[in-house]
């Protein structure tokens, strides 16, 4: 029996995860030493291993999105995102437009870009193999959910 709860989901069209930590080692790596390093920094200046741990803990959450999974889904209702700490959600009543790059799609409620963009609607990042394949499906998708989607950019 399912419960009332998965019974009320609206049915996921797309889903996948990127993972940004897990493709560029290097970066990984000297990002650590850094976050390391200042919070070594903290303890020493201030003579306290507390505020050195606090440190590092707010460093890892400011870099959460690069450090932890990103989890994408495309639902008939909405663009979802999932992230460690973070929820985000756009609904396709809401998507204006669509701006493409390299990385991937960003899904806007803006009709064309502006200095808000940085803080409006979900970047779709996608993976490094097989992205052109869920780019076409991601546009597809978007084509057919957003009434006033228009794409815009590459």
């Amino acid at each position: 029996m399912v419960s009332p709860e998965r019974a009320n989901r609206p049915a996921v069209l797309l889903e996948w995860s990127v993972h940004l930590a897990g493709t560029r080692r290097a970066r990984t790596a000297a990002a650590l030493a850094v976050i390391i390093i200042a919070s070594t920094f903290v303890s020493l200046l201030w003579h306290n291993a507390g505020l050195g741990v606090v440190a590092f803990v707010l460093l890892l959450l400011a870099t959460s999105e690069y450090f932890f999974p990103i989890r994408y889904s495309i639902t008939e209702q909405a663009v979802h995102c999932r992230n460690f700490l973070n929820y985000r959600r756009l609904a396709w009543k809401s998507v204006r437009s669509c701006f493409p790059d390299e990385d991937g799609i960003k899904v806007s409620p803006l009709t064309r870009p502006s200095r808000l963009e940085a803080f409006r609607g979900i970047y779709l990042r996608l993976p490094s193999e097989g992205a052109a394949a869920l780019r076409e499906q991601v546009d597809t998708i978007m084509s057919q959910r957003s009434p006033t989607f228009k794409e815009t950019g590459a």
